[in-house]
């Protein structure tokens, strides 16, 4: 395997990994401005 192969499987691999890593951070962003909002109606009805 060339060296340029290597280093194109290395970034391949990184870019892969962190959207793994990605995807239960913006999970969690959704949920809890979900949450925020409907803690915010509750606030308001009061």
């Amino acid at each position: 395997m060339t060296n340029i192969k290597r280093i194109e499987n290395f970034f391949e691999r990184i870019i892969l990994a962190s959207r793994w890593i990605q995807a239960p951070i913006y999970g969690g962003l959704i949920i809890a401005s979900m949450r925020y909002c409907k803690i915010e109606e509750l606030i308001k009805a009061k």
